[in-house]
């Protein structure tokens, strides 16, 4: 869009709109190491209506900018639009804890891409002929090796870095082999956080370590004010918590959470909900009981209501074999039809298949997990797998785009003139 402007209406040159349009990535670059503190601070939420609120007012600043309006006023308002946020990061010194680092980098990078667009818009002054394209392509060679560099230069190996100092993992597996899979919640003073023990992306170097944050920031809007939430036993039962690592005045305990719900649980009962507000207010404020109703929101999972309307007391234990992390089985006897409630982020294309193959009604519950609906009474054997249809779509997409290449390949082939 920016760039359409620049030489449609203002006239540039395609490098120079492009090289102008580099002002924006530059603020994505910049707001990267303050995303997470903030949003924890704020909550999902807020943070998205205030960056998109501003967002607004920046673009619509560029209804004021003209062909004669300052290059460097107009890098401030691209830097900005993305990075509008920024300064909300310097109202907590807590999130400059361990931060310092990605701040100085972040801050070179910009720089180094600033002076490069300007003396772009120049003329060239300072840098001319192979510099011009390969000062970007350095400026990320040197990005991607900052960030890791106390990797590179010795000061820590990545052992050292994920190293399971208080052989915490062995214990997890021991439990998980006797109970199934369990989450290991890290909280500081009582609250839900991360990085206490384990650095995030764990998971990758340690199988079977499973942790509330997984392994990227992106969380479902769901997710994210589920767990934002104050109510923390509920919070910490509900995401199948088993273990807990707090932080508390400089020491690290760790214990078992007896009030954690299993990774997979039958209920015969039910509770519908007007809307995902009023769910979360009812299990914040303790108004559900979640360990012998499943929240469900009408509209959304209106069968539940058929289903959940009661069954006998203490209902069988589900047994959890996960396959995969995207597939795993559950077994169960089902005393009445009833649901499965899996501790799982809620997210389409979650399907299951019971053992004669039949697909099963999969809808959220507690708002922001997974149930299973299931309609009668026995034994049950379910697969429970994530198979998206995009991801078919994106196969066969994949497929044509490959077919049309080879054909096109194979008609330029025919027709190029044969030599003796």
């Amino acid at each position: 869009m920016f760039t359409l402007l620049f030489q449609v209406a203002f006239g540039w040159s395609a490098t120079l709109a492009g090289a102008m349009v580099v002002a924006l990535f530059a603020g994505n670059v910049a707001i990267k190491p303050f995303t997470t503190p903030i949003i924890k601070r704020w909550n999902f939420k807020p943070v998205l209506v205030f960056s998109n609120a501003a967002g607004a007012l920046v673009l619509a600043s560029f209804l004021f900018v003209r062909v004669d309006t300052p290059l460097v006023l107009i890098a401030l308002l691209l830097f900005v639009s993305v990075g509008q946020g920024w300064s909300e990061a310097f109202k907590d010194p807590a999130n400059f804890d361990g931060a310092s680092f990605e701040i100085a980098r972040a801050a070179l990078i910009n720089g180094v891409l600033l002076f490069w667009v300007g003396d772009i818009a120049r003329g060239g002054r300072t840098l001319k002929g192979l510099l011009v394209p390969a000062l970007p392509v350095c400026v990320v060679a040197v990005d991607l090796y900052l960030a890791h560099a106390h990797f590179h230069r010795g000061r820590q190996s990545p052992e050292e870095y994920y190293a399971d100092r208080g052989g915490v993992v062995p214990q997890l597996r021991e439990l998980q082999g006797r109970e199934g899979p369990v989450r290991l919640a890290q909280l500081r003073e009582g609250r839900l956080s991360e990085e206490v023990i384990f650095p995030r992306n764990a998971g990758y170097i340690y199988p079977g370590l499973e942790v509330p944050e997984g392994y990227v920031t992106f969380t479902p809007k769901r997710l994210g004010e589920f767990l934002g939430m104050r109510n923390e036993g509920a919070k910490l039962a509900i995401i199948n918590a088993r273990v807990v690592a707090n932080a508390s005045g400089g020491r690290v305990a760790m214990g078992i959470n007896t009030n954690a719900l299993p990774r997979a649980q039958v209920y015969h009962e039910g509770e519908g909900f007007g809307s995902w507000k009023e769910l979360l207010a009812a299990i914040e404020g303790g108004q559900l009981d979640y360990r012998r109703k499943l929240g469900w929101i009408r509209g959304e999972a209106d069968e539940a209501g058929g289903i959940l309307s009661g069954g006998p007391e203490g209902p069988a234990p589900v047994v959890v074999e996960r396959e995969a992390p995207e597939r795993m089985r559950l077994r169960t006897r089902m005393a009445a039809p009833g649901a499965i409630f899996v501790s799982q982020t809620y997210y389409p294309g979650w399907r299951a298949n019971d053992a004669s193959g039949q697909s099963l009604r999969v809808v959220p519950a507690f708002g922001a997990f997974t149930a299973i609906l299931v309609p009668s009474a026995g034994e049950a054997e379910i697969e429970f797998e994530y198979r998206p249809r995009e991801f078919v779509w994106g196969l066969l997409l994949s497929a044509v785009g490959l077919a049309g290449a080879g054909g096109l390949w194979w008609v330029v082939r025919r027709r190029e003139p044969k030599t003796a």
